[in-house]
């Protein structure tokens, strides 16, 4: 039953450095970024238009990815006999994850500078997004560190 659904993390995986790689490329073509400098961080190059928008429609839909892939295993487990609760965490710190990469994509570095830009009028301040940031890292080490124990409980 769950054969198929086991490619949906090499999926997320091959549309995650696909994406990354055509946001730089973009980045690259329109002179946003200078190699001259060194080589540029994907939120720096994500942070103009139009690669900004291609950078936040990328994040969306792995979030989106994510998030089912969460949805499954929550599945998993639950037909293996771990416990509710165990479980629960897992799926919740997998979602707050996808939910911090989904903030992050949609939200550049220069809605933190100066005037929002003029498509969205929008100011998102430095600390938020950094703080979201941290709970995605700290989301995805927990659902990572659960789902090991959780296996290896069985």
């Amino acid at each position: 039953m769950w054969n198929y659904l086991s490619l949906l993390p090499v999926i997320l995986a091959l549309w995650a450095i696909a994406g990354i790689w055509i946001v730089f490329a973009i980045a690259v073509v329109n002179g946003s970024v200078d190699l001259e400098k060194g080589f540029p961080f994907i939120s720096n190059c994500g942070s103009y238009a139009p690669q900004s928008c291609i950078f936040g429609q990328i994040l969306n839909t792995g979030a989106a990815l994510a998030v089912w892939i969460c949805i499954v295993r929550y599945h998993q487990l639950r037909d293996w006999g771990v416990k509710t609760w165990q479980n629960q965490l897992i799926l919740w710190s997998g979602i707050l994850c996808a939910v911090g990469t989904s903030i992050v994509g949609n939200f550049q570095v220069r809605c933190n500078l100066g005037d929002p830009p003029p498509e969205t009028g929008l100011h998102f301040p430095t600390f938020p997004k950094a703080s979201s940031g941290f709970f995605c890292v700290l989301g995805s080490q927990g659902f990572l560190g659960f789902v090991v124990l959780a296996t290896l409980a069985l």
